[in-house]
């Protein structure tokens, strides 16, 4: 097992730095009662966010671990077939992309999920989703505990990386994880490596939450 950081590209940064500053925006732009004050607010958000982001080239990275397949649990095990069996049954006639969710619950019960598209693209749904959304339907009460999640195109299965949740799965696996007051583990991983990460908050630290009301 090696503990390990994943490194975040030129390429993505400017990305998940706008999307900062746009929530930012949307939370405190309107929340002010002069131009001056939304100006000094806004400023001392920036601030806050470039000290976190962009000030330390450190910080440009992401926590894991990264350990063999053949080095994990036999619970684990049972997830990651889980996970790749339901793969197998992914329904992707357009982006022939096979992803499977396989979500453990506290007492034991695993549920799977696969991604399911649709000529209308925003009609599909992601693997994640179908398995936590078939979890909160069928087991509102049983806390979670992890999700391992393998993605590849069938014809490169040996040569693929472990894929990564879509910023929408990685919302509602937080959200999961928040209903619960619990760390949602999860497992990403191809046919040689694991990646593990302790919660879902590691991926999306800016995750979206609705203001609190006001009085």
């Amino acid at each position: 097992m090696s503990v390990g950081r994943m490194q975040i590209s030129d390429a993505q940064f400017p990305i998940l730095y706008f999307c900062v500053e746009q929530e930012i925006t949307n939370k405190f732009g309107s929340a002010f009662a002069s131009a001056e004050e939304q100006d000094l607010s806004w400023h001392a958000a920036k601030l806050t966010v470039r000290e976190a982001l962009l000030m330390d080239e450190n910080k440009k990275t992401v926590g894991f671990t990264e350990t063999g397949r053949r080095e994990i649990s036999a619970e684990d095990h049972k997830l990651l077939a889980a996970a790749e069996h339901a793969s197998e049954q992914a329904w992707a006639p357009n982006s022939g992309f096979h992803v499977g969710a396989a979500l453990l619950l506290e007492d034991g019960t695993i549920v799977s999920g696969n991604n399911q598209e649709n000529t209308a693209y925003p009609s599909g749904l992601c693997a994640e989703r179908v398995a936590v959304f078939y979890a909160g339907a069928h087991y509102p009460q049983i806390k979670p505990i992890r999700i391992a999640v393998c993605g590849y195109h069938p014809e490169r299965k040996a040569e693929e990386k472990p894929a990564f949740p879509c910023g929408g799965c990685l919302q509602v696996l937080w959200e999961y994880q928040q209903r619960f007051n619990t760390d949602l583990e999860l497992l990403l991983f191809n046919e040689h490596k694991v990646y593990r990460f302790s919660d879902i908050g590691q991926l999306l630290p800016f995750a979206f939450r609705l203001n609190e009301p006001r009085a």
